[in-house]
């Protein structure tokens, strides 16, 4: 999934996820997700005006990793991985179900 999950809020997507997770196969399925993971503190100005947009134009935001993982987990996803280059607010999130 490429930047769909952070244009909805959480119950929203929480929605999206849980229709995902039950075609998934445990065991074997996993969700992959590139989109913005953005640090908890000091986000610089760029990351955290695409957050603020996010909010005023359709009432998301961007999700720091801890957001992410409460996301995840809140649908039955574990073993959530992060991959995030350097100095990148995109990163690819990883994971698998219960």
């Amino acid at each position: 999934m490429h930047w769909i999950l952070h244009g909805w809020p959480d119950e929203q997507a929480r929605k999206t996820l849980t229709n995902i997770v039950a075609a998934m196969e445990p065991g074997y399925s996993r969700l992959i997700i590139n989109d913005y993971i953005i640090p908890d503190r000091n986000c610089d100005f760029p990351t955290a005006c695409m957050s603020i947009m996010m909010m005023v134009q359709v009432g998301a935001f961007e999700r720091s990793e801890k957001q992410w993982r409460e996301l995840l987990s809140s649908v039955g996803l574990k073993d959530i991985m992060f991959y995030q280059p350097p100095g990148s607010a995109e990163g690819i999130i990883e994971a698998i179900t219960s």
